[in-house]
């Protein structure tokens, strides 16, 4: 069982493991929870420890190495924020769009 992990943490580990499937890896629910239960036993103090641990628990094939590595370095570095905010805006404005819908001219 999860302890540790905050609702932000499993939310960012949820959305990047999305962005691996999206860029082609084959990430499985039970490799995500394994990821979940090594982050919450291992701590996130360390990033290069976290690195090691998503990679050990969501890679399989050597040849996603380099993206996961790409992938990490963008969504931890600030992007996935980036991601975050890019995304409730769209749903803020179709959400608006839902309410007040515009007829065509």
């Amino acid at each position: 069982m999860i302890h540790h992990l905050g609702d932000d943490v499993v939310a960012d580990h949820v959305e990047f493991a999305h962005l691996l499937r999206q860029n082609g890896l084959r990430v499985s629910l039970a490799e995500s929870m394994d990821a979940f239960k090594a982050i919450d036993h291992l701590g996130l103090g360390d990033r290069d420890v976290v690195r090691a641990t998503l990679r050990t628990t969501l890679v399989k094939r050597s040849s996603d190495v380099d993206t996961f590595e790409r992938l990490f370095e963008l969504y931890f570095a600030g992007v996935g924020e980036a991601i975050k905010e890019i995304t409730q805006a769209g749903q803020n404005a179709r959400d608006r769009d839902d309410l007040d819908p515009q007829e065509p001219s």
